[in-house]
Parts: C-alpha cells; structure tokens; sequence
C-alpha cells in the first residue's frame, strides 16, 4: 500500500509539490491540498486589479498539475479541518474517508491579506469578475486612497498611476501610520528613493497618519460619493475608493485550534531553523514554511524560494528512510523588490539599494507570471 505524504496550501507549497511529485519514492504518493478550487498568484494581483486583461494572469486551474494517470493527487476546493498527529481531517471525502493519513506533511498555510491580495471567492469565476469589477471601479474613482506604506501600498498605487498617469486628474493618496515607507529593517535610504519617486508622479504621501474607516465603508470597491476621512494631525483626505494594504496575518486558525503550543507569541508556527519542522512534539511528522512560519529571516517570495528545496530534501530522505538530509536552510540575503509599474521602483539586495532597470528586470516587467504558469502547466 502506498503511503502519503501531504504539502497543506498550494501558494508556495506548490514549489514543495512540484518538487517532490518528481523526487518520492514509488512506495509514496504526494497529496497536494487547496481549499480554493484554483490557484492565484497573489504577486501579480495588483496589476490585474487595475489593468484590464491582465487578471487572467492571476488565476490557473489545477487540471495539470499532474500528469494523467499519476499516483499523485490534488484536492482543491478542500478544506482541512483538523490536524492529527499523522492524519488529516479535511471537510469532503478522499476515498471513501473525510480523514487522510500520513507519513510526513509539510504545512503552507500563508496569511490572510485584504483584496486583491487574496480573491474574494473561492470561485475561480467570480474570482475573476471581482477583479475587472475592481477595475472598472479604479476607472470612475476621482480619488483613490491606499492606506499601508509597505511594499503593497506602494506597488498598488504605481499600477494605479501607470495606469492613470498625472495627466488624467485621478487623486491618489498614500498613508502610512509611520514616518517611512517600507518599514521593517530595510534600509531608510529604500524608502527615501521610493518616497522621491511616488511624489514626482503626484503621489501625495501621509506621513504618521493612522486612518480609521467607518464601519460602512467597503474597501476595494467604489463608493457612491466621495468620502472624508479625518487623519491623526486634524487633516482630510478625500476619496471614492479605499485600499488596504497593512500587511497580511498568519494564516494559522487550524494550528490554534488545537495545538496552541506549536505557535509562538505572533501566531507563526514554530519551526526548526534549519530543517523547517515543526518544533512542537505532536506535530513532530510536520514541516511549516512561509509567512505561517518562524523561519529566519523575513517571509519573501525569494526567501520561499530557498525554502522549498529544504523541505523537499527532508521529506524525501525521511521518505526513503534515511533519516535526517544534509541540507540546511540557511537566513538568505535580503532581498526586496518594490516595483512602481513595469519600468519603474527601487529594490534592496543585501546592503546595496538598486533603482528602476534592475526592479523592472527582476520583477517589474513579469511579476513571475511566466514562473507561475509554468508551476500550473499553463
């Protein structure tokens, strides 16, 4: 009988899944688990909140993901609802059963972000409605408000002014509840650099300006008429239409549930920094990665890069009893790309802070979209 092995969230367990559908042993079958019954591609998002045509991007189906005929298996549209120390309970059935046992499991949970970050729907359809809804709302709004100054808020207001440029009259406003942009140990000149760029493109920037929204204002959607909101300094800012963009929380309800301990004081999983496993003994068969995880080091998408090949190589080893694999994850470099547009934004390798060519190169002009279809067999 083949044995399982199961990778918990198709974002960056994908990566985990397509690696490790190509590596395992024949004595086991990977299976992958989304509770959407598609994939989304949250880096590209924004764009395709704003730019019509371009949501198609952000959406792939899970139809060959696997090779017909393959051992392996997706579950989408499938919800766990319980973690055991080597089953799952997932909210459908898997053969004939609502629990699936494991040897070994690999949690990617990610974290709950506002529109458009995450969809709407777990439609795939609606999903995309929602989106060109978004933008046709972009397009009527006279003013538009992001609230956030990290690397969200600023990316969505570049696709919005690239959009728009200063010469259509639309009013955007940034506000941060700090006095930098892109806050959290990045270097001050990065935010200074984008703070330069954002107002030359008429971006009006408030600074120290914590804004709290009315009950009865819906983000990400246009509003019947202009809204005033007050700002901390006695200020006003106007608009029709509200994002937010203050950073995402761990998505980690189900860990909670019923192992707490497995959490530290911020709800990430606690980790092994090394090998990625889950630290807490009764989810000892466990690996958690990405931003449900306390791994070393900020939860990028090129520090999930060098995650997944880590997970892989130890639930391949354990797979094939070998025990422990030599490969350790180690805190990679810092690495943070903040594009304002296709051909514009900073970015900080390391110690060096880089302008508008090598943004547009690594991440500007793509948005790994080709990476992502290539994921999903697009």
């Amino acid at each position: 009988m083949v044995s399982n092995i199961l990778v918990i969230g198709a974002s960056g367990g994908a990566i985990v899944a397509r690696q490790l559908s190509e590596s395992l042993p024949p004595t086991h079958r990977l299976i992958l688990i989304e509770r959407l019954n598609f994939a989304y591609h949250p880096i590209s998002s924004l764009r395709g909140a704003v730019i019509p045509g371009f949501e198609e991007n952000n959406f792939a189906s899970f139809d060959n993901f696997f090779d017909k005929g393959s051992r392996h298996v997706v579950l989408s549209g499938t919800e766990v609802t319980k973690l055991g120390e080597d089953s799952v309970t997932i909210s459908g059935e898997f053969e004939e059963s609502n629990t699936i046992p494991f040897d070994y499991a690999c949690l990617a949970l990610g974290a709950t972000y506002p529109v458009p970050g995450r969809p709407r729907s777990t439609s795939k359809e609606e999903g995309l409605e929602n989106q060109r809804q978004m933008q046709r709302d972009i397009k009527a709004a006279k003013s538009i408000l992001v609230v956030g100054g990290g690397p969200v808020g600023v990316e969505f207001v570049g696709e919005v002014r690239t959009q728009y440029p200063k010469s259509t009259g639309k009013a955007i406003t940034l506000a941060t509840s700090g006095g930098e942009l892109i806050p959290g140990g990045w270097k001050k000149s990065l935010g200074q650099k984008i703070h330069t760029l954002l107002t030359s493109e008429g971006i009006d920037i408030k600074y120290n300006a914590k804004v709290n929204l009315p009950e009865d204002v819906e983000v990400g959607k246009l509003l019947p008429t202009l809204r005033s909101f007050e700002l901390p300094d006695g200020g006003k800012v106007e608009a029709d239409f509200v994002v937010m963009a203050t950073g995402g929380k761990p998505n980690t309800s189900l860990v909670k549930q019923d192992h707490p301990e497995a959490l530290n004081d911020m709800g990430l999983i606690k980790v092994e920094p090394t090998t990625l496993r889950v630290l807490d003994p009764k989810l000892g068969k466990y690996f958690a990665m990405g931003d449900c995880s306390d791994s070393p080091g900020p939860n990028t998408y090129f520090a999930v890069m060098q995650q997944a090949p880590v997970v892989v190589a130890h639930m391949n080893a354990l797979a094939q009893g070998k025990g422990k694999a030599s490969k350790a994850y180690k805190e990679p470099m810092n690495v943070m790309v903040v594009p304002f547009g296709p051909s514009q934004g900073h970015g900080q390798i390391g110690p060096f802070v880089m302008g508008s060519w090598v943004t547009s190169l690594g991440k500007g002009k793509t948005l790994f979209v080709p990476d992502f279809k290539k994921l999903y067999r697009v």
